[in-house]
């Protein structure tokens, strides 16, 4: 009787060393993310959206730079032709 008390108290407190480990270890990651008083899912949305405006100014550069290779490419091609006829 006594021994099965004293082996449910152990199985209980391994089981709260488990939780304040998973509980840390959530707290480290969301520290790691960014504000560490925000939640873990606070900062999965921070991260979420400056994602979201990166990959928003890279396809702006990348347009940019399309539209600079399709115009290069064009004045140069324009270039060879006067060249060409004259």
């Amino acid at each position: 009787m006594i021994e099965t008390k004293i082996l449910g108290l152990q199985s209980q407190m391994v089981k709260l060393d488990s939780e304040i480990v998973a509980a840390k270890a959530m707290k480290q990651a969301s520290a790691a993310m960014g504000d560490p008083s925000s939640s873990l899912a606070e900062n999965l949305d921070g991260l979420e959206r400056k994602i979201a405006t990166f990959s928003a100014d890279a396809k702006s550069e990348l347009a940019l730079e399309t539209d600079r290779w399709s115009t290069t490419n064009t004045e140069k091609a324009i270039s060879d032709v006067d060249v060409f006829i004259r």
